[in-house]
């Protein structure tokens, strides 16, 4: 089976050229800057070189491209390097046997009227002029097809949107939208694009050629026609201008395209535009009802092919758990964070037990632990023997701060003073828990500090700035690999530290508390032969420790993740940024967690905060009313000074902080997946829930 190299194939048109592809017997490899089969810098000739020596492809598609007519205008070198220069690499590596397709796009052609032949090019903004000169880099090989598209259709990838999704989403959602009368194009649904593409890379005709419907129409007239066909509303369209509207590049205003030459060189007949919108249809994001429309939990995992194929490939080796996916996964995340070392585990749990164990915490000890906090922390800390005395939070963070601590510290007396071995701040949501104060406090009282991370994987504090788990203010930092949190392992933890020796102690704990180095065994004549040579069979147990091991399958999907991860955190923050602007305009009942400052969150959760009183609502009866919208919401977290062991343990403990973080707190849905307009849908169906 001959083997089709897609350039740029987790853009949008991607995942439907990867179908065209193999229907029509091709294997397909992807290959792109973050996702994809293949990682690599696209703008990089050396490392795209290596890819297509790799793959050995019969055939090369090129799709990928800076499209966005205003960003070429503000990042010309950007746009140069992958419309233009990327082409002239790639045919510079292309095997001579193979054949090479190129892309383009409608906007080279000149501000004139269409219907444009392919000899009448004329582009009038950098996004036109690079691609021009990406055509002109595709005819450097012999075997070279290049095909001036446009299109438009449900997007399959995180993160993108066709014009299509724009005008069915703002529809659908009742918001403002202006649909332009003089900007007209010829676009071919996303679908038949992929199709025709595959069918002319296989004919074996070389040249460019236009490829769109045969007719085309304005982008006022093609929004129109889609809420004819839909059956949605247009009372919040506006039909204007593209031209007067401020801020924008110049653009073609009649893109339609000549197909002629098409038609008539590949024997077919191309499809109107009205034919094309037809193959529409709501899908299950786009339903009016909540229903349909796909619920929205408050969080979830985002799961790819390069996921699965990073856990199929470990399922077909040799090892399945304590094989080199762990330590691999350990020395990868210990460098994205700056962490001196990495240790994982089974869980998040698992990582704060393993730390506390390390730290050496036990009965007698005292571990200051903030009342807002999932159980574990406390949990964990409990079960060494240790004592748990509880911390008050900011009402409007719900994080404790150090004059928190002090005051829980000098609540006690001095001998029980004099106890206190630890704090666990924990990091909620994401926004990093006061930690270069903490760690002057932890240090000038003699305390460990370890941090509860678990919310914060790819978030910074300070000045430098500082990575939360690089552990440069912490002896250790706690992560949870659930798939809830900002990266999925399905179940599995991380414990970072700046300390060797501590590191190497909690990888004795992690598995029954055993060791096979032979410095640390105690009984040499079984530990070493009559040689010197070590026994491999032989192992000591130090000291009582637990199965925390977590297995490879595991790791190497956390470790597939971890490459996406500042994807996942520049969505988060966009995501977080949309609905910290949105409900402000909700009223003053409706705010939201104050974020601490000099620290930059990368958002595991977003956490609204409702004056119920005022508003007259309870929390179970808004959180049924989004429900009902097909929203999802969680609450973070009951206080543990509210939970009957505590109470029984401490009796009715009074902090305000805590309970007035409780009392207000809903989590709203946020994760990677989500679509702007998915914000907006959520923001909507709590203002109706409110009211």
């Amino acid at each position: 089976m001959k083997t089709c190299l897609i350039v740029g194939g987790t853009g949008l048109l991607g995942p439907y050229l990867r179908d065209a592809a193999e229907k029509a017997g091709w294997q397909t490899v992807l290959l792109g800057r973050r996702h994809g089969d293949i990682r690599t810098d696209i703008t990089d000739p050396g490392a795209l070189a290596n890819a297509v020596a790799k793959v050995k492809p019969a055939l090369v598609i090129h799709a990928a491209a800076v499209t966005n007519v205003d960003a070429c205008e503000q990042d010309r070198e950007a746009a140069k390097a992958l419309n233009a220069d990327s082409v002239a690499a790639l045919a510079w590596a292309m095997p001579p046997d193979a054949r090479l397709v190129y892309l383009s796009t409608d906007q080279v052609y000149p501000d004139t009227e269409g219907e444009h032949e392919e000899d009448e090019t004329g582009p009038v903004n950098v996004y036109g002029r690079t691609k021009l000169d990406g055509e002109t880099n595709a005819r450097t090989f012999s075997n070279h097809l290049i095909l001036r598209v446009n299109f438009f259709g449900p997007s399959r990838t995180e993160g993108r949107s066709s014009l299509s999704d724009f005008v069915i989403d703002s529809l659908r959602d009742r918001r403002a939208i202006t649909l332009f009368e003089d900007s007209i194009f010829s676009p071919l649904h996303v679908e038949t694009l992929a199709k025709l593409t595959i069918m002319a890379a296989s004919a074996g005709n070389t040249g460019t050629y236009n490829l769109g419907c045969r007719d085309g129409d304005s982008k006022a007239a093609f929004g129109l026609s889609i809420a004819r066909h839909l059956g949605l509303q247009t009372e919040t369209a506006t039909v204007g201008k593209s031209k007067t509207m401020p801020n924008r590049a110049r653009r073609t205003a009649d893109l339609r395209m000549s197909v002629d030459r098409f038609e008539r060189d590949f024997g077919v007949a191309l499809p109107t535009l009205e034919e094309e919108i037809a193959k529409l249809s709501l899908g299950p994001a786009n339903e009016n009802d909540a229903a349909a429309a796909g619920f929205l939990p408050y969080g979830r995992q985002m799961i790819d092919d390069a996921d699965i194929a990073a856990v199929v490939n470990v399922l077909k080796s040799d090892w399945l758990t304590t094989g080199p996916e762990i330590t691999a996964l350990e020395t990868e995340f210990a460098a994205r964070l700056g962490a001196g070392r990495a240790v994982a585990c089974s869980s998040g749990t698992a990582a704060l037990h393993l730390a506390f164990m390390a730290c050496g915490l036990g009965p007698g000890d005292i571990v200051l632990v903030p009342s807002v906090t999932f159980l574990a922390s406390a949990n964990m800390a409990r079960l060494t023997g240790a004592d748990v005395v509880l911390v008050d939070v900011d009402p409007d963070t719900g994080i404790s701060a150090p004059d928190h601590y002090l005051a829980a510290a000098n609540a006690l007396d001095k001998d029980a003073r004099n106890r206190i071995k630890a704090i666990v701040p924990m990091a909620m949501a994401g926004v990093p828990a006061h930690p270069e104060a903490l760690w002057a406090l932890a240090q000038s009282r003699g305390w460990a500090l370890i941090e509860d991370a678990c919310h914060a994987l790819g978030s910074e504090y300070g000045g430098k700035p500082h990575r939360v788990g690089s552990c440069d203010h912490a002896t250790a930092s706690t992560f949870s690999l659930h798939p809830v949190k900002t990266i999925a392992a399905g179940e599995g933890g991380i414990v970072t530290t700046a300390d060797p020796d501590l590191a190497d102690k909690l990888i004795r704990l992690r598995n029954h508390g055993v060791t096979r180095d032979g410095d640390l065994m105690t009984d040499k004549g079984q530990a070493f032969s009559l040689s010197g040579d070590q026994n491999p069979w032989y192992y000591e147990m130090i000291e009582p420790g637990m199965n925390y091991r977590l297995t490879d399958i595991q790791a190497t999907l956390a470790r597939s993740q971890l490459r996406k991860l500042d994807d996942f955190i520049d969505r988060r923050r966009y995501l977080a940024g949309m609905y910290r602007e949105k409900l402000s305009a909700l009223g003053g009942a409706v705010t939201h967690q104050t974020i601490l400052p000099d620290t930059n969150p990368a958002w595991h959760l977003f956490a609204a905060l409702i004056n119920f009183a005022a508003i007259h609502r309870d929390r179970a009866g808004v959180m049924a009313g989004l429900r009902e919208s097909g929203v999802g919401s969680q609450v973070h977290y009951i206080p543990l000074h509210r939970q009957p062991y505590f109470q029984r343990r401490m009796g009715n403990l009074i902090l305000p902080g805590a309970n007035g973080w409780y009392e207000r707190e809903l989590s709203l849905p946020l994760f990677p997946m989500m679509r702007d307009a998915d914000i907006d849908r959520v923001v909507q169906a709590l203002e109706r829930a409110v009211a």
